[in-house]
């Protein structure tokens, strides 16, 4: 997360396992709904 202060960013995005998920609001990430909507392609 320091690094991204360093480098200016706005926030930083990530995906949280169930498991992960009190840990990384803990750290104080919040709940936020994504600029982007995810998406894959299967073949």
């Amino acid at each position: 997360m320091d690094f991204g202060k360093t480098q200016n960013l706005d926030f930083l995005e990530l995906k949280a396992a169930p498991m992960g998920y009190p840990l990384y609001k803990k750290l104080g990430f919040e709940d936020a709904c994504s600029r982007c909507k995810e998406m894959e392609y299967k073949w």
